[in-house]
């Protein structure tokens, strides 16, 4: 089993849900035309992320619907730099802000703020997540520079078959 491990992210804007592993489009970008021997899903676009870092070659990416006919899965095909991914078979505009998030399958999840936070932060399992607890499955107090933070950590593992 390989093990993959992200930098800390920053967080966007308090008191508002996003992606535990994702960036935003830094502008708007159109479906990508297609020529009639191609089809739509082979089609490549290039996205302008705020950050790159998080993404490999072959990772699958939801684009949020934010401003786009819906929310859609793509493939990255390439990273060329810190700030664009080139996705394959992307078929719906998506608008400046929208969210690009990993959207690949995982065993274990463990999740620590960077000490020093100076705000709680909410673990959920919506976009609907609010401070109030709805959606919540952990919040994760701040806690001083210099003091072990809370941590959050979640495993799927199968216990297998027995006989």
């Amino acid at each position: 089993m390989s093990v993959r491990a992200f930098k800390y992210f920053t967080i966007g804007t308090t008191g508002t849900a996003q992606p535990l592993i994702g960036t935003t489009l830094t502008s708007a970008v159109v479906a990508a035309v297609t020529v009639p021997s191609t089809s739509p899903s082979d089609a490549l676009s290039i996205l302008p992320v705020a950050d790159s870092s998080m993404f490999s070659v072959g990772d699958w990416v939801m684009l949020d619907s934010t401003g786009a006919a819906g929310e859609e899965r793509v493939q990255v095909f390439t990273v060329p730099d810190g700030t664009h991914i080139q996705v394959k078979g992307m078929k719906f505009n998506h608008a400046n802000g929208a969210f690009v998030r990993l959207a690949v399958l995982v065993n274990d999840i463990y999740i620590q703020p960077a000490d020093g936070n100076t705000v709680a932060m909410y673990v959920g399992n919506s976009s609907a997540l609010t401070t109030a607890g709805v959606f919540a499955i952990k919040k994760i107090v701040f806690v001083v520079a210099g003091t072990q933070p809370q941590d959050f950590y979640i495993a799927r593992r199968s216990s297998g078959c027995q006989s």
